[in-house]
């Protein structure tokens, strides 16, 4: 932005600016060319509070889609991604969920804001915005509430005792090749095969589709799921 000099003084007039956080640098020039800077400052322009815009969940390239009393449903150990937009000058923002703070990055250039959500226990739970902008002024907004469900299990049929270390493979039907094949998880945040922990705890979460589960551990009998 050129400013107008008048007596050794100077001023600049911004119009049209977003609320945000701005850095400034002042340079000037003299008549044969030398070049002075300032250090840079910061301005801080703030007309509104922090405002939420549109909220998204998606698991992979899938968008999650709230039931009609707006549940979102999920599993334990699963990530899930939100992506919402945040007006207002905001500087950092946090999604609150059962005790856990998960920070929300900003995507240059827009005004989106995401988050990488992973539940560790099953339950509802009720998901809050956190906000605030360059004025330190605060939100606090309850969004979607998320059902997470508990993971599965594997276990000795004889003693009912919980089986570590249990190769979980997921397979899915392949309409064009007319096959079944390994489902391939990594595009949703998820390993397949899957090892289950010490607990003998696993989870998966799989788009619309034909699967069945698979479980080997050496010693035992491989076991086949039904066709879900």
């Amino acid at each position: 932005f050129a400013a107008d000099v008048k007596d050794n003084s100077f001023g600049v007039t911004f119009k049209n600016l977003e609320d945000a956080n701005y850095s400034i640098i002042a340079r000037a020039t003299d008549a044969v060319g030398n070049i002075g800077e300032s250090e840079t400052s910061t301005l801080i322009i703030d007309t509104v509070l922090p405002t939420l815009g549109g909220v998204m969940v998606t698991f992979g390239n899938q968008t999650l889609t709230p039931s009609p009393n707006g549940t979102i449903q999920t599993v334990t150990g699963v990530p899930i991604n939100i992506i919402l937009s945040l007006k207002g000058g905001v500087t950092q923002a946090a999604i609150l969920a059962n005790n856990e703070s998960y920070g929300l990055k900003p995507i240059q250039g827009t005004n989106l804001w995401t988050a990488t959500l992973l539940f560790k226990i099953s339950g509802v739970i009720p998901l809050i915005l956190s906000a605030q902008d360059g004025a330190f002024n605060k939100i606090e907004k309850k969004l979607q509430t998320i059902f997470v469900e508990a993971p599965g299990k594997t276990y000795n049929s004889k003693t009912r005792s919980l089986l570590a270390n249990v190769k979980i493979s997921v397979f899915y039907f392949d309409f064009t090749s007319k096959t079944w094949v390994l489902w391939d998880g990594e595009g949703f945040g998820q390993k397949n095969p899957f090892i289950t922990h010490p607990d003998g705890t696993y989870s998966f979460m799989v788009p619309a589709g034909r699967y069945y589960i698979q479980a080997n551990l050496p010693g035992f009998h491989t076991l086949q799921s039904e066709i879900l």
